[in-house]
């Protein structure tokens, strides 16, 4: 066999610096004329939404990332679609526009059918989907009217909560029922929702309420309806995440949308053991995955850059994950295999990355 110069050089690389081929993350999907903005993932199955013309912000995207088939989704009526979830083969997301009243729709992505949950609801900041063996639930919150007044959750699916009856609203919890009249009691918020629904009599909703004035994380066991306010404190504690073994959330002064500088709290649900997340910076969008809790950062070494880190709560380390995924990130994923990242490359175009678990863990070096 012959040699030319170029692949010995490239032998050469391979013998000297192998984590240079084994330790960069993978590019799963490129886009061309739109951006990814929001994402799902769970399993092979990754959904997408786009900005990009007109056009083509009226669709989602489904990827099979075995079979590396491209499918577009288009929502029965001609509605801007939004918030793509997927779990257990089921896509969940809504579609309208901030001044009209928006639909809620599950698509089954084997048989490629539209089912309609709910319709005209005024305005959804959230939803969150997972599944059990008694199918799809399906949680969302929302308002009565635009200004984001009496936020409810939204619950549906399963044989969970008397669903057969139709959606089941958590309009509480009041703790202080004394303090706060009763007339009063729709003006608290609930918003942002987080489930796990397990086989195990461990079905858990995660979310923020603001009775006391500022938002706070609480929990409801949807098997046996009990309420907690997991971690008392004067600030800001907002958009939770769950998993079967974590809580995380971002806790700040002022709420996401003002401070400067924030932190990731996690919660072991197993033994009750709390990390904060000490690092100067902002810290956002907090995802749960077993024991790894995942988020944003825009901290040093890059301040204007929002990337992710990764902390494993069974060896107390926190990885450094921007080295996997290099650039600004827009979404994130984790799951059973690894982190999917979605990553804008230039101003018309993105790509979906990703890196598995032990990558993350050596961070990428």
């Amino acid at each position: 066999m012959q040699f030319k110069k170029g692949m010995l050089v490239g032998l050469i690389m391979v013998w000297i610096f192998p984590t240079l081929v084994l330790a960069s993350a993978r590019i799963v999907h490129i886009t061309k004329n739109t951006v990814i903005v929001r994402m799902g993932a769970h399993g092979q199955d990754i959904v997408y939404q786009v900005v990009g013309t007109d056009k083509e912000d009226m669709d989602l995207y489904y990827l099979n990332t075995a079979t590396q088939i491209l499918k577009k989704i288009t929502p029965p009526k001609k509605l801007r679609p939004f918030g793509p979830q997927v779990h257990e083969g089921k896509m969940l997301y809504a579609a309208g526009n901030f001044y009209k009243k928006v639909d809620i729709y599950l698509y089954d992505l084997k048989n490629s059918k539209h089912q309609t949950l709910e319709k005209n609801v005024p305005w959804i900041p959230s939803m969150a989907l997972t599944t059990s063996e008694n199918g799809p639930h399906l949680f969302y919150d929302s308002a009565k009217d635009f200004d984001g007044l009496a936020a409810t959750i939204n619950y549906r699916g399963g044989t969970v909560g008397n669903t057969d009856q139709g959606p089941w609203q958590i309009i509480g919890p009041i703790f202080r029922g004394n303090d706060i009249p009763p007339q009063y009691h729709e003006q608290i918020k609930n918003e942002y929702p987080a489930a796990s629904v397990s086989h195990e009599n461990d079905s858990l909703i995660v979310f923020q309420n603001n009775e006391y004035g500022t938002p706070n994380i609480y929990s409801l066991n949807l098997d046996k309806k009990s309420y907690a306010r997991l971690l008392p404190s004067i600030n800001y504690q907002e958009r939770p995440a769950v998993s079967d073994r974590l809580i995380a959330w971002e806790e700040s002064e002022k709420g996401f949308s003002v401070s400067n500088e924030s932190e990731i709290v996690i919660l072991d649900r197993h033994n009750g053991e709390i990390i904060r997340n000490f690092h100067k910076g902002f810290h956002f969008q907090a995802r749960a995955f077993g024991p790894y809790a995942v988020y944003g950062a825009k901290r040093a070494p890059s301040l204007s850059t929002p990337s992710i880190r990764v902390f494993d709560m069974n060896k107390k380390i926190e990885y450094q994950a921007q080295n996997c995924f290099p650039g600004s990130i827009f979404d994130f994923v984790p799951g059973s295999e690894g982190v999917y990242v979605a990553q804008k490359v230039t101003s018309n175009s993105s790509r979906i990355l990703f890196a598995t678990w032990d990558q993350i863990k050596n961070e990428c070096r």
